[in-house]
């Protein structure tokens, strides 16, 4: 016992040997000519280990990239943290949270825009990702109780979403200012300077009485599908009230599990409060109807996230400008629809616009808002106003165009990787690997589109003269044998079940 015990020992020093080896070599070659420069066999070379060795540690270049810069970043927060601990102004004890990391980045810009990039479209597997997204929302949670802490002492009563959305717009600020270091040299009293300008407008914005929040408070969300489900819970999870309508019982107790599943994502993804029982108090926000007339009654805002299909969409409004109040405001989620396409169904063009979200709302958090020429820019401005409230960012689009900003870049790429996968020209895993392989992106447009569904640019395709052999190939061969995606475990790939 005792001698297996003394080999284990040994092999266990030898692996911890080995990896700091590799972590160390690793470090030197991207410090002293940069991450893009240097291959896995000149790291192996440098850290005296076989190339089979060192993928056993790092799969990737990538992963020895996150595995030494999330060494520095956590580094870079415990600083942040000792010398913001004793400053009392809000800015400045925010700025001295942050700029350890902007310290660091100076140092080799190169790599930390390589780590950056990786942080935000790297593949949600690898686990030394899944560790520097924890130190994102580390430092997020650490900006925003330092905010919230402020708002209290000056007698504030600011809502948690806020100071979250506060936190992540400083974040987001440190990524700009980083992947602007490859621009022309910077002096770091400059980057500095520039940085405590952009952290106080967001401080001082924050903890400033404020009146121009939206009247909105009863929400209701037509269609409970993927993102109509994650709009609802988006939505009592930042403290509304929600209706969720769909066409029966039996689609709403669907709902309410997809809803359960949420609040698990929430707290498994580290969404700030989620685990503070946030997640699971929204869910009590949530009240389910499959009648029109009374899931509307005292709604304020209608979010209609139903299927893709223009007559389905017309005719819903058609109903719906006959149950609901005056006051109401109506807000479609069409992905590729104009609004103009709708507002003469609604009764009240005035109050409608497009309100689009894009998947995994609470992750990626932008809502594209987009009037048409009789839309009331005073109903522009509150929808705009509750996008904020409820943790998004607001993209306004100035004149409608089919498709918003997201839509107009994503549907072409992913309909040129549909027609050659349906053109018999490459396999859809061999077409998502040269796109991510020759462009550094994260994902393929087959990967992308399970995360969507695949129901979703089927009904997009069926409704285009030119899409329709697409949405058909689309049909015959993955929706009509229940390969919907993610959410039914397989699509063009096949998913464990959760």
């Amino acid at each position: 016992m005792t001698m297996a015990v003394a080999a284990a020992s040994r092999r266990d020093r030898n692996m911890r040997d080995k990896r700091d080896r590799i972590f160390r070599a690793a470090a030197e070659l991207f410090a002293e000519r940069g991450f893009a420069a240097v291959t896995t066999q000149e790291v192996s070379d440098r850290a005296d280990v076989a190339a089979g060795t060192l993928f056993r540690y790092a799969a990737t270049k990538s992963e020895l990239l996150l595995m030494i810069y999330n060494e520095e970043f956590r580094a870079a927060i415990d600083e942040g943290e000792r010398r913001a601990a004793p400053i009392a102004e809000p800015a400045a004890a925010i700025n001295a949270l942050v700029v350890p990391t902007i310290e660091r980045s100076v140092r080799t810009p190169e790599n930390s825009m390589a780590y950056q990039r990786e942080l935000l479209f790297g593949l949600a597997a690898e686990p030394y990702r899944a560790e520097g997204v924890e130190l994102v929302y580390r430092l997020e949670g650490l900006i925003s109780a330092r905010l919230q802490a402020h708002a209290r002492e000056r007698g504030l009563s600011v809502d948690s979403a806020s100071v979250r959305l506060a936190g992540e717009t400083v974040f987001g600020i440190i990524n700009l200012t980083i992947a602007r270091l490859s621009d022309a040299p910077v002096e770091l009293s400059d980057i500095e300077r520039n940085l405590r300008v952009q952290i106080k407008q967001v401080v001082d914005g924050l903890l400033t009485e404020r009146n121009d929040m939206s009247n909105i408070k009863n929400v209701t969300v037509l269609g409970t599908g993927v993102l109509g489900s994650q709009i609802a819970y988006q939505t009592a999870f930042s403290g509304f009230k929600v209706t969720a309508y769909d066409i029966s019982d039996e689609i709403l107790a669907k709902a309410k599990e997809r809803f359960e599943g949420l609040a698990s994502t929430y707290q498994a993804d580290g969404v700030a409060g989620a685990a503070e029982g946030k997640a699971d108090a929204a869910l009590t926000h949530i009240t389910y109807s499959s009648e029109l007339a009374a899931a509307v009654a005292d709604a304020d805002l209608v979010i209609e996230a139903i299927p893709e299909v223009l007559a389905l969409k017309q005719q819903t409004y058609e109903q719906l400008g006959k149950v609901a109040p005056a006051k109401t405001i109506f807000a479609t989620n069409s992905s590729t629809l104009l609004p103009s396409d709708l507002k003469d169904f609604t009764g009240r063009p005035a109050r409608f616009l497009a309100l689009h979200f894009a998947n995994q709302v609470w992750k990626f958090n932008t809502a594209e808002v987009m009037g048409t020429a009789d839309t009331d820019p005073a109903v522009f401005d509150e929808v705009v106003a509750f996008a904020g409230e409820i943790g998004m960012v607001a993209i306004p689009i100035h004149k409608e165009k089919a498709g918003y900003v997201l839509n107009s870049l994503l549907v072409p790429f992913l309909n040129a990787g549909y027609a050659l996968a349906a053109g018999g020209y490459a396999d859809p895993k061999d077409i998502d690997n040269v796109w991510r392989i020759a462009t550094g992106a994260p994902m393929g447009p087959f990967q992308i589109t399970d995360i969507i569904g695949l129901t979703t640019p089927y009904n997009i395709l069926s409704q285009s003269g030119e899409g329709k052999q697409l949405g058909q190939w689309l049909k015959e061969n993955y929706i009509d044998k229940g390969k919907l995606g993610v959410a039914t475990g397989e699509g063009f790939y096949t998913y464990d079940a959760k």
